[in-house]
């Protein structure tokens, strides 16, 4: 009896979002370092922060590690098929 293959996990993702611009760009500089990347452009929102009372731009970016996502786009569909490639 062959053991089942397991499935492929979706990318984990890590959603950075801040209020400042400056860190911000760190954090997101910071995640580029470790080999994440983005998986779609980055959203700029209103957003109304309570305990001032006020408006403020919040800056949102969603990122994936790119090696578990270069894996994941590579999932075979079948045992004796050739992997059925998935492009973004």
């Amino acid at each position: 009896m062959k053991k089942g293959r397991a499935e492929p996990k979706a990318p984990r993702s890590h959603i950075v979002r801040s209020s400042d611009a400056e860190a911000f760009l760190k954090e997101v500089n910071d995640y580029f370092e470790k080999g994440f990347r983005p998986v779609q452009d980055m959203r700029v929102f209103a957003a109304f922060n309570r305990k001032k009372q006020q408006w403020e731009t919040l800056f949102v970016m969603p990122l994936v590690h790119f090696e578990e996502l270069k894996v994941f786009q590579a999932v075979p569909t079948n045992e004796d098929e050739e992997p059925e490639r998935m492009f973004s």
